[in-house]
């Protein structure tokens, strides 16, 4: 039987390939031997990984095959063609005994490490990938101090050049007296050895000793400290305060009301880490004037005024919107319009005022170019998507639970319900999407429903739905049993019980 043979030139299948679907791309090999080896040329894969709208890991890099991509790929879109229609069952789980001497922030970092605390002196890295059985997985000491931690809080980032950088913020007791430290973790390609750590005093005396928080955006260089306000660039290692509370420009003090109203120091309700702009949110002091629910300023880093490793935020644009935004999330990559340089921010934002009212908006920023020292307005249009007047299923709604944004704005995850332990509703989570890489953004809410998970012996009691830490985009979600609080038969001196689920 003779073979087919090329009708066109290698490079142009090539091409033609590049703006196929990953699924397609694959079954072109039952075509033909020629077309079968044209589908693993490595230019193919790296422009469908650069180019795909799905939320993904970070990528492609050198150091990344082309099996992995095809892979990554491949799963990512059999998720995004199932999220909604197939139940919350498992293809596999594994489990983690984590030390937590203090309790500390359990989160899967880079979709497979995970950092616990030993002995109150040693940070532990495991790998949930390692070629092992759970009871033989070894652990790798990446840090030992001999002063104790008090407690700590971990986040991860992946940098434009590939690297993998762990962030662990610690307090510890020094001859009685109390500091917090910044640690930092590089590691190179697909390492699980960190190839450079750093050391970092955080310049506060802000902190509760014994309550730690380190907010980061997957979108951003910039490290949030919540509890003491302040921001550290991971481009140059600076720490940023924020300068003090001012409302600048006279038509926000027009529509916020009394000028008396803003001569004191307020905490912002949430905080946007973007690529360029740090954006404050505070609406909590704000309910008791008329027409304003929502005050909006964004920052942005002044080199100018870094003086031995601290500087000050310098404050570039405020906004009021008439709509509450509490805690959000960062829907796509901010976009820089060519003509203008405005740029464009969206935020998600998932309201609940009561048992029934449950408001689901979204709200477009439009920040124009900074110019010199000048506070500028921010533009807000804000859209509701959901109201109380929608299903019934929509009013059970507690949160966004774990979701995975693209770069392109596709976000999917999960809904946490708030009647988990009432009969009408014996479901507790329900997945959801959200597309907002079009001008209007839609958003999908699923049935709430029990997962189908093999290692939860009551999969209708809401309890675990709480503990559920992360959801990235290879559909693992990280399941924490908090000793004594989850399940009733641990220790409490044991180990953390940490379940990564691959999800169908």
């Amino acid at each position: 039987m003779a073979t087919l043979g090329p009708i066109f030139p290698a490079e142009t299948v090539c091409h033609i390939l590049r703006y196929s679907s990953p699924r397609d791309v694959v079954r072109w090999r039952a075509v033909s031997r020629w077309f079968c080896a044209i589908t693993y040329d490595a230019s193919i894969w790296r422009y469908l990984y650069t180019n795909s709208c799905l939320p993904r890991q970070p990528g492609p890099f050198p150091f990344q095959s082309t099996a992995y991509l095809e892979q990554a790929l491949l799963r990512t879109e059999r998720l995004a063609q199932s999220w909604m229609t197939r139940p919350m069952r498992d293809v596999s789980h594994v489990e983690l005994r984590v030390e937590q001497q203090p309790r500390g922030s359990i989160k899967l970092l880079g979709g497979r490490f995970f950092i616990g605390c030993e002995s109150a002196s040693r940070f532990i890295l495991h790998d949930v990938d390692a070629d092992a059985e759970p009871h033989a997985r070894q652990k790798q000491v990446i840090w030992e101090q001999e002063e104790p931690v008090l407690a700590w809080a971990v986040s991860s980032m992946t940098t434009e050049d590939g690297r993998f950088v762990v962030y662990v913020l610690l307090s510890e007791k020094k001859l009685d007296i109390t500091r917090w430290r910044l640690l930092e973790f590089c590691f190179n390609g697909e390492s699980v050895k960190p190839s450079a750590v750093d050391a970092f005093e955080v310049p506060t005396s802000k902190f509760e000793p014994y309550h730690v928080v380190l907010q980061k955006s997957d979108k951003s260089p910039f490290l949030h400290f919540p509890e003491c306000e302040l921001v550290f660039d991971t481009r140059t290692h600076t720490f940023y305060e924020f300068p003090g509370f001012l409302v600048a420009l006279d038509e926000m003090r027009y529509k916020t009301g009394s000028e008396s109203h803003f001569n004191i120091s307020w905490t912002p309700d949430d905080i946007v880490l973007t690529g360029t702009y740090i954006i404050a949110l505070y609406g909590s002091f704000l309910h008791t004037l008329p027409g304003i629910t929502t005050l909006m300023q964004a920052f942005i880093v002044d080199g100018s005024s870094v003086k031995n490793g601290k500087g000050v935020l310098r404050r570039s644009h405020e906004g009021v919107s008439d709509h509450y935004f509490d805690h959000v999330a960062l829907l796509r990559n901010p976009i820089v319009d060519p003509i203008t340089e405005s740029t464009n921010v969206r935020l998600l934002e998932c309201v609940q005022f009561h048992s029934d009212h449950h408001v689901v908006l979204w709200g477009d920023l439009t920040l124009p170019k900074p110019s010199g020292d000048d506070v500028l307005p921010i533009t807000i249009a804000t859209h509701v998507k959901f109201e109380k007047t929608k299903p019934e299923k929509l009013r059970q709604c507690g949160g966004l639970l774990g979701y995975d944004c693209s770069d392109a704005g596709l976000l999917r995850g999960f809904y946490r319900t708030n009647f988990s332990h009432e009969p009408r509703y014996p479901g507790c989570l329900a997945k959801f999407t959200v597309d907002a890489t079009k001008d209007e953004c839609t958003l999908a809410i699923g049935e709430f429903l029990a997962p189908e998970w093999n290692h939860i012996n009551d999969p209708t009691d809401g309890r675990y739905g709480k503990y559920i830490t992360s959801y990235d985009a290879r559909g693992r979600v990280c399941l924490v049993k908090h000793n004594g609080m989850y399940d009733p038969d641990s220790d409490p001196g044991d180990p953390e019980l940490v379940v990564v689920v691959d999800i169908e």
